[in-house]
Order: C-alpha cells, then sequence, then structure tokens
C-alpha cells in the first residue's frame, strides 16, 4: 500500500495567504462596483427628481391666466366654502382669491412660492351678460345667452370690478336663467355672508357672469426639503409631490415699454396689479434638487450653483447662485424659461 501523505503546514499557510488576498482584490472590487453604483442612483435620483419638480409647475404655468382675462380689472375674487361637515373658523367666507395668472411669493436667500391660477372651461363660451338686475345676490341669474353654462360649473359675476364667484345648481335654458342654490357648499345662505367686503354685490343689468367650468388655483412651495402644493379649494392645505427639492427661484419677465421684447427680469417683490399684469411675458423657473443618501466621503463638484443664469441679453443683474450647504450630498439644479401664452393673448 502506497503512503498518503497530506498538506503541511507551511502549505496550508500558503494557500489561505493566497485565497485571502484573492478574496480581499474580489471584494474591494465589489466596493469599488458599488460605490460606483450608488453615485449612479443617487445622481439619476435627483435628476428625475427635478425634472418632475420642474415639469409639474411648468405644466401649470402654461395654464396659467386661461380664461380669467375677462377679470382682471377684479382686484381680487370674493368666494364662500362649506363642505358638509364643517364647523368653525374653516367654513364660510375664504380669503379672496386673486385673479392674476401668476404671483410669485419672494423668499430672499430661501426658496419662492407661487400662486397659480386659470379656469378649464369644456365650452370654451368666456361668460354672458345680465339682461335683468337681481333683486338679492342669491336670486337667479338672467342672462342673454346660456350657451357652454352647465350645472356645477363655477361662475364669477363682475359687478362693477367686484367679482364674487359662485356655483351653478340648476338651469332652465327655455327662460335663459342659471340658479346658484344654496344646495352647494360654494354657495351663501344668505347675502352677503357675515365679514364678507367687496364681494356678494347685488348684481345689475349688462354686468358680465364669467363661465369658469371648473376653476383652478395651486400653490407650490419648498418646505422640509420637499416640493409641496396646495389647490383650489384646499388652498392653504399643503402636500408633498416631490421628495429632494432644496430650492425653488423665480423671476417674473416683463415688457415694459410694450415693444414685445422682455427688457426686466423682476423677481417676488414686484406687485403684478391690472396696470401690469400683461407686461409679464414669461417666467423663469429654477429649481435644485438633492440626492437623498448622504454619502460617507465629500462629493467631488461645485459648491456654488447657478439657479437662474445669464440670459446674455440687455437685461443686467439677473444670475442667481446658490451655495451648496453639505458637500456630502449630490445637486443638481434644473432651470427653464417658461412663456406665458394666455397672457400675451390678452395684450393690447
Amino acid at each position: 500500500m502506497k503512503n498518503q501523505r497530506g498538506f503541511n503546514l507551511i502549505e496550508v499557510m500558503i494557500g489561505l495567504t493566497i485565497g485571502l488576498i484573492a478574496l480581499l482584490a474580489v471584494a474591494q472590487v465589489f466596493a469599488t462596483f458599488n460605490q460606483q453604483r450608488n453615485t449612479a442612483t443617487q445622481t439619476m435620483e435627483a435628476q428625475s427628481n427635478g425634472a418632475l419638480a420642474l415639469y409639474l409647475i411648468e405644466r401649470d404655468l402654461a395654464m396659467s391666466g386661461y380664461g380669467l382675462m375677462n377679470l382682471q380689472d377684479c382686484a381680487n375674487i370674493q368666494w364662500y366654502w362649506n363642505p358638509p361637515g364643517c364647523t368653525g373658523g374653516g367654513c364660510g367666507v375664504q380669503s379672496p382669491l386673486s385673479t392674476r395668472p401668476l404671483l410669485i411669493t419672494d423668499g430672499g436667500a430661501a426658496s419662492d412660492q407661487i400662486e397659480i391660477n386659470y379656469a378649464q372651461s369644456t365650452s370654451a363660451v368666456p361668460g354672458s351678460l345680465l339682461t335683468q338686475d337681481q333683486a338679492a345676490a342669491t336670486e337667479e341669474y338672467h342672462l342673454a345667452s346660456t350657451a357652454g353654462y352647465a350645472t356645477g360649473d363655477m361662475v364669477v359675476v363682475n359687478v362693477g370690478g367686484s367679482c364674487t364667484m359662485s356655483q351653478t345648481t340648476d338651469a332652465n335654458y327655455e327662460d335663459l336663467t342659471l340658479f346658484h342654490a344654496t344646495t352647494s357648499e360654494y354657495n351663501p345662505a344668505v347675502a352677503p355672508p357675515a365679514g364678507a367686503t367687496g364681494g356678494w354685490d347685488i348684481a345689475a343689468k349688462d354686468d358680465l357672469l364669467v363661465n369658469l367650468g371648473t376653476y383652478v388655483s395651486k400653490r407650490y412651495r419648498v418646505s422640509s426639503n420637499t416640493l409641496q402644493m396646495a389647490i383650489f379649494p384646499e388652498t392653504g392645505t399643503y402636500s408633498t409631490v416631490v421628495e429632494g427639492i432644496l430650492l425653488l427661484k423665480m423671476e417674473y419677465g416683463m415688457d415694459t415699454n410694450n415693444d414685445d421684447i422682455i427688457d426686466t427680469w423682476a423677481d417676488g417683490t414686484t406687485a403684478i396689479t391690472s396696470a401690469n399684469v400683461t407686461q409679464v411675458m414669461a417666467l423663469r423657473v429654477g429649481i435644485v434638487a438633492r440626492s437623498p443618501l448622504q454619502e460617507k466621503d465629500a462629493v467631488d463638484a461645485p459648491a456654488v450653483l447657478t439657479v437662474l443664469p445669464d440670459q446674455a441679453d440687455t437685461v443686467a443683474n439677473e444670475e442667481l447662485t446658490w451655495a451648496v450647504p453639505d458637500t456630502h450630498y449630490r445637486y443638481k439644479a434644473y432651470y427653464t424659461l417658461i412663456p406665458l401664452r394666455n397672457v400675451i393673448w390678452g395684450r393690447a
């Protein structure tokens, strides 16, 4: 019988050493690959969040002002809301709504906020004149034409620049009459409601009843590193729509000399009124998105991001930059310029 000989201790140690070296190399390759994968994932997360946030705002801005041109002489719209089961101070008369297509609230060094308003009438009928006086603000509307109006439409009566919103509850198309009964949560039981000023006036013959169809008012803000939105009628209740958004900055592009060329970029400290609303031709929007996970090592990236770049035109001092607060995250700045087509249509 032949002698059988195994590995001695030295051979075993050499084999283990070679195996450990190979295992260490594999682990190093795996760690490098995993880091690269995480980097790509974090970068893609920031890019997708920023693109989505910009898309949501841009989509609403494309509609801003639609259906509201006949209300631009009104400083605001008075309205009432008392949903079923609602009690307390949140019911009844609400804070007035703006008739402006969009309004920026300047945040200084922090994020701006924006309010975007428009209507969605399926009939595209702008409205009709009243053919007789109302005896009371709650009385039905007698119109020159009821074409395009439907039950449930939001309508606004313009009484000499004082605007009041209500909701149609029924119609008599033969008699050209629209009703806004108290069965709707938007119609007060009495007129004017307690505390209401500048609205619920008694309409007279030849006042305009504007048909909004569906009224849309959206408000965007950045809070707790998220883009949040509130929508009519709950204009004070914000919900998160996109995570990982750190900054939102905007500027009006204005044509102050009516030559159809933007000559001024104005931030939210500029008041938009009936006198200058048609000067606003476009909006510049800048967004900064951040990756969700903090990385162990500092990221090799610019410490200052350009949020609103120089347009290389005759308008000066328009560039806006932002210092990165924590270099252990990945950031992506998005920027776009959005023409306001519905405001342009209303220009002289």
